[in-house]
């Protein structure tokens, strides 16, 4: 079974805003497990878009970065059913197979809630590597 990494807003905008290589360290915790496949939600993506179009400064350039990265690498955009929030979608996604998911995010709430419902997550570590919790 092919495993599912969702990347959140946040997540996408970190290689502008932390100067970090989300893709090379997603490749290094993964060495066991190839063949992965990196997804956002459409909600992501509509963030990234609206950030991009709407924001100032540093968060503008790194929506911007982020959009440009999905298309670079590849990510799929997961169309989700109904009206969710990212957030929301997200947990959506991940509860329904646990076991082959891993989310990548830094919010606090939405780390604490997949944790409960045991779904891996990966989180950037000392602002400069990305690890598990």
């Amino acid at each position: 079974m092919k495993t599912r990494i969702l990347l959140d807003t946040n997540f996408l905008m970190m290689p502008y805003k932390n100067r970090i290589d989300i893709f090379q360290e997603i490749d290094r915790l993964m060495a066991d497990k190839p063949g992965y496949e990196l997804s956002v939600t459409q909600s992501v993506r509509c963030e990234l878009e609206r950030l991009a179009q709407e924001a100032r400064g540093e968060d503008k350039v790194a929506a911007g970065l982020g959009l440009q990265l999905l298309e670079d690498k590849k990510v799929k955009v997961i169309e989700a059913e109904g009206a969710l929030g990212a957030d929301a979608q997200i947990i959506a996604l991940a509860g329904g197979n646990r076991a082959a998911t891993v989310v990548c995010t830094n919010d606090r709430a939405l780390k604490k809630r997949l944790r409960e419902m045991g779904v891996s997550v990966i989180t950037m570590r000392e602002k400069d590597h990305l690890d598990y919790v």
